[in-house]
């Protein structure tokens, strides 16, 4: 239980600390940097042969399909207590989008007069068109995925999104590769365009960017293992911390793995934190 206080707490203060300010990125990352923030857009010969995907139309978000059935959620080979035990998880059918909201589609909600802007919004570290919108809390998420025509995903549907059905570590697989996140180990220290580390970083879904980058608000409640949708976590109402997801580029592989997890407080906003949207499936689909 220590061990896994450990691991939250250190999560959490890197997480409120971004809220206020990122580092500097040091002379030896700006070459990378500049590399990234002017990488070409993912083709979309870029996603796997099997992807299904279909364009929203509110802000011309590309998403994938995630089929029905069981996957392994949890991870019992992991320190943390909190993704204990691994266990089966049956999600429904559902879409996901395949990168993060950018702070261009995001734009298109505040110019709507749908959204709160993000407090992030004059800041040239991460304003880039392309880039993931980041600060911007659990509450102007929902709002967002409301006016897009879709809401947050479960961490259940976010975990089987990234993982797939084979208890897989990463998105990728079981070994970590920086080439294949934008995690603290790549010397970054910003958020990259959306889909830079794409195909080599896509889940066996298509999605990209789930493993680093910024972390990815959820639906849901935090609360212990097992999971079960049914006890209250996904009460839209509750006030108490969410689940976020995905780590960051703040932050190691440790934060990265698919079965990672961690509270924040719904008004919080941090440099570190933007999140994609869902959607059931509906009979036209």
């Amino acid at each position: 239980m220590k061990k896994a206080s450990q691991v939250v707490k250190c999560v959490m203060t890197c997480f409120l600390l971004s809220a206020c300010h990122a580092p500097s990125v040091p002379p030896d990352a700006a070459a990378t940097v500049a590399s990234t923030l002017v990488s070409p857009d993912p083709s979309p010969t870029s996603w796997p042969s099997t992807a299904q995907v279909k364009v929203r139309e509110a802000d011309g978000a590309e998403m994938v399909f995630v089929p029905a059935g069981e996957f392994l959620m949890g991870s019992d080979s992991a320190d943390d207590v909190e993704v204990q035990p691994q266990h089966r998880v049956h999600v429904d059918a559902f879409w996901i989008d395949r990168a993060e909201v950018t702070n261009e589609q995001y734009g298109r909600c505040v110019r709507a007069r749908a959204c709160a802007p993000s407090t992030c919004a004059d800041d040239v570290r991460f304003n880039d068109p392309k880039q993931p919108v980041v600060c911007v809390s659990w509450y102007d998420a929902v709002q967002y995925a409301t006016w897009a025509g879709g809401r947050l995903p479960t961490e259940a549907e976010w975990e089987k999104a990234a993982r797939g059905t084979d208890g897989r570590q990463y998105p990728w697989g079981d070994r970590f590769d920086s080439e294949r996140a934008n995690t603290w180990e790549g010397g970054t220290l910003r958020t990259t365009p959306v889909g830079v580390f794409s195909p080599q970083g896509d889940s066996p879904y298509g999605a990209t960017d789930m493993a680093g980058n910024a972390y990815e608000w959820t639906s849901s409640e935090f609360k212990e293992y097992p999971y079960d949708c049914d006890d209250g976590r996904e009460a839209p109402q509750a006030a108490s911390p969410r689940v976020i997801r995905g780590g960051s580029f703040l932050l190691n592989r440790n934060a990265a793995y698919c079965a990672a997890r961690a509270p924040a407080g719904p008004g919080a906003r941090s440099v570190s934190a933007g999140f994609r949207v869902a959607a059931s499936v509906d009979s036209e689909d």
